[in-house]
């Protein structure tokens, strides 16, 4: 439900028992399941195309489940500061299942965070 996207302090912990430079938080975000959450931009108007992923419920018995695109807000921060250097969420098309939606957003994070940190 948090919107805001800030490190905890277990976060904090895990990253400096890990030793680690920077920390990435991310969070899917479904509007539908808590609709008093602001949304960061408006969905597009092609957000939906079906799924036959065969964890719908209906998925594949009374036919194509519609699925939205996939939100996924992410922040990146540097360690022990409380400003991002990357704040955004992104919108991953709608495939035949949430895993392929997922990775292929995750993916594109991933791509966004390399050519971040490498810039500083």
């Amino acid at each position: 439900m948090q919107r805001d996207l800030r490190p905890t302090r277990q976060n904090l912990d895990v990253a400096q028992d890990k030793e680690c430079d920077y920390t990435l938080l991310t969070q899917i975000v479904d509007t539908r399941a808590h609709p008093g959450i602001p949304q960061a931009t408006q969905p597009h108007d092609s957000a939906t195309s079906p799924s036959y992923d065969a964890s719908d419920p209906m998925g594949g018995q009374s036919g194509p489940v519609y699925r939205e695109e996939l939100e996924i807000a992410f922040a990146l921060f540097r360690h022990f500061h409380d400003d991002p250097i990357v704040d955004t969420t992104i919108f991953e098309r709608a495939s035949g299942n949430v895993s392929d939606s997922f990775l292929a957003g995750m993916d594109r994070i991933a791509n966004r965070v390399s050519s971040k940190v490498k810039k500083k």
